[in-house]
């Protein structure tokens, strides 16, 4: 049995919001555990940090949240994480046969779940949360605006099994307004 400790964020940041919901570490550790529930993928949470997401050819997905707080999260992953979650999500041991829109809309449909989960726990807390609909992304650039702060969270394995979480949360001092750069193509890395 692996113990994996979560630390995707330090003391300090501008995280935490109304009733005590700390943004980062929510939608980290939520995204970490419905990863391993639905795919069985344990994949290590790095520690967050404001700056650029470094990723090569990954499918990106992305859903806002406003109401008591304003932040965006984009997902990404990398092929072996896009098809792990394409087998778990349509219920099926090969893919090969299976479009590369459909293995995409896996990703997208993961954030969605991620997203309701981080909705709910919000409620718990008392707190007002709206979501956008989850989309993909296909953009080399995802811009925040300059009064958000980013946290790149990166995920991996000994596997070289990999994603990305990206969070930009609205603050009230104005962000780095940088980018999350998407390197390469969508192809397979």
């Amino acid at each position: 049995m692996q113990n994996v400790p979560i630390s995707p964020f330090a003391s300090g940041r501008q995280s935490v919001i109304g009733n005590g919901l700390d943004v980062c570490h929510i939608t980290a550790d939520l995204t970490q555990k419905t990863l391993l529930r639905l795919t069985g993928l344990l994949l290590t949470v790095g520690n967050g940090a404001d700056k650029e997401g470094q990723t090569r050819s990954y499918t990106t997905a992305t859903v806002s949240f406003s109401g008591d707080t304003h932040f965006h999260c984009f997902f990404s992953a990398s092929s072996s994480v896009r098809d792990a979650l394409a087998r778990a999500i349509l219920r099926r041991e090969k893919i090969d046969d299976v479009p590369l829109e459909i293995r995409d809309d896996a990703v997208k449909e993961f954030l969605n779940i991620v997203a309701g989960k981080i909705a709910f726990h919000a409620f718990d807390l008392g707190l007002e949360l709206s979501m956008s609909p989850t989309s993909l992304t296909s953009k080399d650039i995802v811009t925040l605006p300059d009064d958000h702060s980013r946290y790149v969270f990166p995920m991996y394995n000994a596997q070289h099994d990999q994603a990305h979480l990206c969070i930009g949360i609205k603050t009230k001092t104005p962000g780095t307004g940088l980018a999350w750069h998407e390197k390469g193509s969508r192809e397979n890395p």
